[in-house]
């Protein structure tokens, strides 16, 4: 099975993670448990692994893996999905845990975020600080409060991150 089969399979059973990792079934988070993309699927080889990650890679990234051990980047299939990849060597091997990012930017009512997400989105000048542990929201977060500016705001809105996750259009 390649990756962009089990990403896809991934996304039509709703899953926000998949775990790629030698000796072990596909696995992926879904409600924040970890499970078995499939049953009687075969374990992916290590082989495998490194061949999808390298796959994916263009000549730079892959200098950068081979050099840092470790590369985050983004990746979109057509009709099925964007994903934010985290590569990396451990033990020998090559493993891999790649987050789904949905096409809608959320917006910070969807999110359920507290009123003065917005007015903090409504200032002009300063800093804030969005932190917490993997898959606490952060991305969501900060792509919310960016559309919001987005929409009310005739801005220059400059991000800088790497990789990119959420697409956000121009609107203003």
């Amino acid at each position: 099975m390649n990756l962009s089969e089990i990403l896809t399979i991934a996304i039509q059973k709703q899953a926000s993670d998949v775990h790629l990792k030698a000796g072990i079934v596909p696995v992926i988070r879904k409600h924040g448990r970890l499970r078995p993309l499939q049953q009687g699927m075969h374990p992916v080889t290590a082989a495998e692994v490194e061949h999808m990650a390298l796959e994916l890679m263009d000549e730079d990234q892959r200098k950068a893996f081979a050099e840092n051990k470790e590369l985050d980047f983004s990746h979109g299939i057509s009709g099925v999905g964007r994903f934010r990849i985290n590569v990396f060597r451990q033990r020998s091997s090559v493993r891999m845990v790649i987050r789904n990012i949905p096409f809608e930017v959320p917006t910070i009512d969807g999110l359920a975020l507290p009123e003065i997400i917005k007015k903090i989105a409504n200032f002009e000048r300063g800093l804030v600080l969005v932190t917490g542990i993997t898959g606490s929201g952060k991305s969501s977060t900060l792509a919310a409060i960016i559309d919001h500016i987005n929409n009310h705001h005739n801005n220059h809105i400059l991000t800088i991150e790497d990789p990119i996750e959420f697409l956000i259009r121009d609107r203003k």
